[in-house]
């Protein structure tokens, strides 16, 4: 019996005349750390299995719990993504009708969605001067005429 090196308890309940317990076990020792006795517990069956009982419900509650909190992270997450990409998609169909006049969204995570914004900034830089550029073409061809 290992109950008398360390505690211990049995692997299987047992029954007597008094009912089905599962039973612990661990040392008494002196000053010196000598074992010279042993204690044991018994714990009835009913205890034990409610005990299981109340551990593995708690288990499904975490677990369920945890599904639930991840999904609302998920689709809090998702539809912060999803309305800075609509809103990219509104602006960027603005530009190609030549509407420059636009605010770009203000993005705040630092992620590809902010990095797509900035390229953008660039898009609507560049066609802005191409249009000026050629805006002044225009005036000087006109002018030559």
């Amino acid at each position: 019996m290992d109950g008398f090196h360390a505690p211990d308890a049995s692997s299987e309940f047992y029954t007597d005349k008094w009912g089905t317990f599962l039973s612990g076990y661990a040392p008494i020792r002196d000053e010196e750390g000598k074992t010279v006795a042993l204690i044991g517990v018994d714990m009835k069956v009913e205890k034990v299995l409610a005990k299981q009982q109340f551990i593995g419900s708690l288990i499904y509650i975490i677990i369920g719990a945890s599904i639930i909190f991840a999904g609302l992270i998920i689709l809090f997450f998702s539809r912060t993504i999803i309305k800075d990409i609509k809103n990219l998609t509104r602006v960027s169909k603005k530009i190609s009708r030549g509407d420059l006049d636009i605010q770009l969204p203000l993005i705040k995570s630092k992620n590809e969605i902010y990095e797509l914004n900035e390229a953008l900034k660039s898009v609507i830089a560049a066609v802005e001067f191409l249009k000026d550029h050629a805006e002044e073409q225009q005036k000087e061809q006109d002018n030559k005429e």
